[in-house]
């Protein structure tokens, strides 16, 4: 199992930036009160990459495993590391009451797959208003959510890219994301060019691994 370091590029952005829509949410592992018996319910377990890779899919000669920091899965071609994906959850109510505030129609039904789908919306709105403060010149691209299965669950892949004025990339960004009914998963990796403590060292690397993480999603154990 290989030790790694947190390092708070890609990763580190996406918790403290590109998920604000989410700030201030209790992690998983948090107690939550039950409102309906005014008692305290015992914190579900925190899932961790051990818990869940079923699939270690990688191209040839590349070795996927949780790292030691088991919230993340490391990626190496041969002896080289290569990159990171990072699993996050939130209690999936207070995702709901997140989203329920951000749309137009409150009368709507806001179904899970619904609830998913308005998160990666705040989400985009997020960085697309975090990266123009920072470099009004930088471009953002949104890839367009599509229906896809996360461990067995209904989920959806989505993505960003980001690039300069000058077409040269600055981001990229791929997550998953699903939920049980309960509990909101996250699944998210990327690069940042020119940035050697990023998720991804190249995006080439991130592109050679991205069939192979779609095929470990689909066989997560959730």
């Amino acid at each position: 199992m290989r030790t790694i370091a947190f390092i708070p590029s890609i990763v580190g952005m996406l918790l403290s930036v590109s998920l604000a829509a989410c700030a201030g949410l209790s992690r998983e592992s948090q107690t939550l009160a039950s409102t309906a018996t005014e008692t305290t319910v015992e914190p579900t377990p925190l899932r961790q990459w051990p818990d869940m890779l079923e699939s270690a899919s990688a191209p040839m000669g590349w070795q996927v495993t949780p790292c030691e920091n088991s919230a993340l899965l490391c990626v190496e071609a041969g002896e080289k590391f290569v990159g990171t994906v990072e699993f996050i959850s939130y209690p999936l109510a207070d995702i709901q009451r997140q989203t329920e505030e951000s749309r137009s129609d409150a009368s709507e039904a806001n179904s899970d797959l619904e609830t998913l789908r308005q998160w990666v919306a705040n989400h985009y709105k997020t960085i697309q208003t975090d990266r123009a403060q920072a470099d009004p010149t930088l471009v953002f691209l949104p890839r367009a959510s599509e229906e896809v299965s996360v461990g067995g669950l209904p989920g959806l892949r989505y993505g960003f890219t980001i690039r300069h004025s000058s077409d040269i990339l600055a981001e990229r960004t791929v997550g998953y994301i699903t939920t049980d009914g309960t509990t909101l998963y996250l699944f998210v990796t990327g690069l940042t060019n020119g940035d050697p403590a990023g998720t991804f060292l190249s995006d080439a690397a991130l592109q050679q691994f991205e069939p192979h993480l779609a095929e470990i999603m689909a066989e997560l154990s959730l």
